[in-house]
């Protein structure tokens, strides 16, 4: 059975498959917002682990989902310094030897993004085959980052439900030092 990050970049196969002239400008950014989006929820997933929230209890779920929707300056790096604040294990150790070429490759991808979400050239000529390579490099982060943060935090970043209990107990104890002085404050300072 494919993981969940397999599944998830199925409409990014679906687009470089196709015909569409801007195939692989599209399949670029919908690459992009998944990386991001698993960080954030990666994220979200570790904050709930926090003892003051209980599963099942949709009040917990909103002041969670409310903080981070306040955050409009989070970017992937202060997502990926956060999941190493809360976990106590950096993205850097969860992907080991692979962690420094794709984290490479994710900050050139994000300069590209910076320029392509806004419809603006990136000034580098960039051929479909350089937007290719960025997907896959993107597509092997989330694929690697799912399989070890699911070991490791008992979440993979995709799966539906992320303000869940991982019923990890050494992950909830470095959430919970983590957050001493409050996770609302927390939220704020990602």
């Amino acid at each position: 059975m494919k993981n969940t990050a397999s599944l998830e970049f199925s409409t990014v196969d679906l687009l470089l498959k196709s015909d569409a002239e801007t195939r692989a400008v599209d399949a670029f950014t919908i690459s992009w917002v998944k990386l991001e989006k698993q960080l954030r929820r990666l994220t979200s997933n570790l904050i709930f682990q926090h003892s003051t929230f209980e599963d099942g209890v949709s009040e917990h779920k909103t002041v969670v989902r409310e903080a981070i929707l306040k955050k409009t300056t989070a970017n992937h790096d202060k997502f990926i310094g956060a999941i190493y604040r809360l976990s106590n294990c950096s993205v850097k150790d969860l992907m080991e030897d692979q962690y420094k070429v794709l984290k490479r490759d994710t900050n050139t991808a994000y300069q590209y993004r910076k320029k392509i979400l806004h419809g603006q050239q990136t000034g580098h000529s960039l051929t479909r085959a350089d937007l290719e390579k960025c997907i896959s490099s993107m597509r092997t982060w989330c694929e690697l980052l799912a399989d070890r943060a699911d070991e490791h935090i008992g979440y993979d970043g995709f799966s539906r439900n992320s303000l869940r209990k991982n019923g990890r107990e050494k992950v909830t104890a470095a959430v919970d030092k983590a957050l001493a002085g409050g996770w609302e404050e927390f939220v704020r300072r990602i």
